[in-house]
């Protein structure tokens, strides 16, 4: 079971700290580099979170297609994996596999941003996106995302578990009571699905994957998933929008990045190395439930601003802030 870009596994993920020395010794900001017709010439440095899954695939596909090695480089920190890219020389040497999770969020959560993604890091490709399951205690006498909102709306007690203040577990809640005029009273717990398994609360919310466990094994009840499209890895779960309840996009997507002013050229090679490999990577991430992201490239910049403000209000909104 995949549990990558999983804010609870992050603790049991140390990058060494002579790694972490070398790295910052070597992403003093350089100026805007000039497009190489032979690019790549050398090897790239590709940055991600721990257990790289999928970003393992996507590397060694690309150490083909483009003729140099492409290393993976993991790192527990978001924000400190999204900086070092961002602080990177802008020349597509170094690249990030990212998701929401490490490069909307962060800019949101704190008064004083960390980065800003707009502007600082450049898009080069949408790789696959996931959605989040909603999921309740078996003894709920609700078995409808249409129950529950309703349910929700009058009563007001129906408990919701999260990991922590500013998970994605806490943001995704929120931005459901946003987009529904719901409000549910929280509960917190290292592991939020073992929480509505015990009956500590009532509802809860994860990516797919992790959801079936919990369905397959009987130990929670599926309401929706939170997307326009039912998901392949459950295909009998209905989605929140089926239900009647229309509300934008509440989906994790994962893609890869290079450090604003990289050469248009350089991205424009990426992107064609990406398109040709896409379906050679597309079964390692389909058997976790994850769904193709076709994104036009003259789309990728409106989509990220779109996807910013999204999750901007949601969060700003809501009140969260970790500093």
């Amino acid at each position: 079971m995949r549990f990558w870009w999983r804010p609870a596994t992050f603790a049991f993920f140390v990058v060494p700290l002579i790694g972490q020395l070398e790295l910052i010794g070597g992403l003093l900001a350089q100026p805007a580099t000039r497009a190489s017709s032979d690019y790549p010439s050398r090897e790239i440095t590709l940055y991600s979170l721990p257990t790289p899954t999928v970003p393992g695939h996507i590397a060694k596909d690309l150490t083909i297609r483009l003729g140099q090695p492409v290393n993976l480089f993991s790192l527990s920190s978001r924000t400190f994996v999204t900086k070092s890219v961002i602080e990177a020389r802008p020349d597509g040497y170094t690249l990030l596999v990212g998701g929401v999770e490490d490069i909307i969020f962060p800019s949101a959560l704190y008064r004083s941003a960390p980065f800003d993604p707009l502007a600082e890091l450049t898009p080069v490709a949408m790789l696959y996106k996931t959605s989040y399951g909603l999921v309740a205690n078996k003894a709920l006498p609700y078995s409808t995302f249409q129950e529950v909102i309703a349910a929700a709306k009058s009563e007001g007690k129906l408990r919701f578990s999260i990991w922590k203040t500013g998970s994605y577990q806490h943001i995704v809640a929120e931005a459901l009571q946003a987009f529904t005029g719901t409000w549910f009273p929280y509960t917190k717990d290292s592991c939020c699905l073992n929480d509505v398994f015990h009956g500590d609360s009532d509802l809860g919310v994860d990516t797919v994957e992790l959801v079936k466990f919990d369905i397959d094994h009987n130990r929670a009840k599926p309401l929706a998933i939170l997307s326009a499209n039912r998901n392949p890895l459950l295909p009998n779960v209905p989605t929140s929008v089926e239900s009647g309840i229309s509300h934008p996009e509440i989906g994790f997507w994962v893609g890869l990045f290079a450090p604003a002013n990289t050469p248009r050229a350089n991205i424009t090679r990426l992107q064609e190395a990406i398109a040709a490999g896409k379906d050679v990577w597309k079964p390692q991430y389909e058997k976790y439930g994850d769904e193709p992201m076709p994104i036009a490239a003259e789309n990728l910049k409106e989509f990220m601003s779109s996807q910013y403000e999204m999750w901007k209000k949601v969060i700003k909104g809501a009140g969260i802030q970790l500093d």
